[in-house]
């Protein structure tokens, strides 16, 4: 599982949030996959977006498994 922050939706401007020290749905999706992973869990998702479930989507387009953490959100994680 790849926890990873996911604070701007696909349509930012990359270069813009890398110089702000974050990233975008698309970006952790490829990251996830680069790694192997077999779950991703978007996290710090900035508050202009309503629904979070939006970046979970962009992000399954490259990475299938994505979750949009969610405040006091728990994990079952098995081995």
């Amino acid at each position: 599982m790849l926890i990873h922050d996911s604070t701007f939706s696909a349509i930012e401007d990359g270069n813009l949030v890398w110089n702000q020290g974050h990233s975008r749905s698309v970006d952790a999706a490829r990251v996830a996959r680069e790694a192997g992973v077999e779950r991703l869990v978007l996290t710090h998702i900035s508050n202009r977006y309503s629904d979070p479930e939006l970046l979970a989507t962009e992000a399954s387009e490259i990475f299938m498994n994505v979750i949009a953490a969610r405040d006091l959100m728990s994990l079952v994680i098995t081995s």
